[in-house]
């Protein structure tokens, strides 16, 4: 994954909340929910590995204005997620993303 902390941005258009997105893919193909315990595993398995990256960006300080937001990126094959999210304080904006985004290092607030 590749980590970004770029410049306050207050509106993330085209994403979903991550309350959303853990609903929606917890619904199989022909619409039926998944079972309990897979759910439970799927929904560890991805606030784990997000909340392991979080924990790597340098200057988060733990707090979310709003909510943490996904979105999709198209990769090899298929589509990934992505995180961003606004911190309170000072409005720094952290984006997790599977690809590179070089576009952001050129906008990063480090």
């Amino acid at each position: 994954m590749f980590r970004y902390e770029i410049f306050p941005i207050d509106w993330f258009p085209c994403t979903m909340s991550l309350f959303e997105y853990l609903n929606q893919e917890s619904l199989k193909e022909d619409g039926e929910s998944l079972s309990l315990q897979e759910r439970n595993l799927f929904f560890s398995r991805v606030l784990s590995n997000l909340a392991s990256e979080m924990s790597k960006m340098e200057t988060w300080e733990g707090d979310v204005n709003g909510s943490i937001s996904v979105f999709s990126v198209p990769c090899e094959g298929n589509m990934e997620v992505g995180f961003v999210w606004k911190q309170s304080n000072n409005g720094t904006t952290f984006v997790i993303s599977p690809i590179k985004l070089p576009h952001l290092d050129e906008i990063s607030c480090k």
